[in-house]
């Protein structure tokens, strides 16, 4: 049920209703936003707690006065917010992540992945105090630890946990970095990088064990070279 309606003086508006027709603590709001030069149209739904309903409000009242569109080769001359096809001007902080997998031919069964996020507030606990609480576990079942310890890469402060193991004549690793960000910081974000290595599912005379290390020392060759890549580009 439509309970109110929302026009912007920049463009767009939003559709606040109930969720559900029985519904009483739970609204769902419809934004359109429009943009010129260039042109771009954008929607944006989700639910909205009815005591948080203003501030709602004033979340996408702040975004329908922010939004502006960008061409694929521009890049933004103020502090702002980018979104596909445009951006959101303003200093105000705003949640986002970025998260990606790479897998290399090179390196058969390696799976490369970077998670990238802003937050509210910091974890109090660090990838070294979890898993300090699996490694007993693994370490029975005939994991190696490789590496534990503070790490730092570029200045970014972290700390790395690797482990190996080796499962049916296969090598199998998990090597982990991750630095705790700061809480409410676009410049500082949480951040962790992973190499994993699994077992090949198939191995037959058609298919034969490739390995994608000679041993761990290569392993860990190709990890510090990753690790010791990052960099956080300021004003990025």
């Amino acid at each position: 049920m439509l309970i109110d309606r929302v026009v912007y003086p920049a463009g767009g508006q939003t559709l606040m209703s109930w969720e559900w027709p029985d519904e009483e603590d739970m609204l769902w709001a419809d934004a359109f936003f429009m943009t010129d030069d260039p042109w771009r149209a954008y929607r944006y739904s989700g639910g909205v707690s009815a005591s948080l309903e203003k501030r709602a409000d004033a979340l996408l009242r702040g975004i329908a006065g922010g939004l502006q569109g960008l061409e694929p080769e521009d890049v933004p001359g103020a502090p702002g917010f980018c979104v596909d096809g445009g951006w959101i001007a303003g200093t105000g902080f705003r949640s986002e992540m970025m998260d990606v997998s790479v897998r290399l031919p090179e390196y058969p069964g390696m799976v490369l992945s970077l998670l990238s996020s802003t937050q509210a507030e910091v974890d109090k606990e660090t990838l070294l105090d979890r898993g300090m609480l699996s490694e007993a576990i693994l370490v029975a079942q005939g994991a190696t630890r490789l590496r534990k310890g503070k790490r730092s890469p570029g200045g970014v402060s972290g700390g790395e946990y690797s482990m190996a193991s080796t499962e049916s004549g296969q090598r199998i690793y998990t090597f982990a970095w991750e630095a705790p960000g700061k809480a409410v910081s676009v410049t500082e974000p949480y951040l962790l990088a992973e190499m994993q290595v699994f077992g090949q599912p198939v191995v037959d005379d058609d298919n034969p064990y490739e390995p994608p290390f000679e041993d761990d020392e290569e392993a860990l060759e190709l990890w510090d070279a990753i690790i010791d890549s990052i960099r956080l580009l300021p004003g990025a």
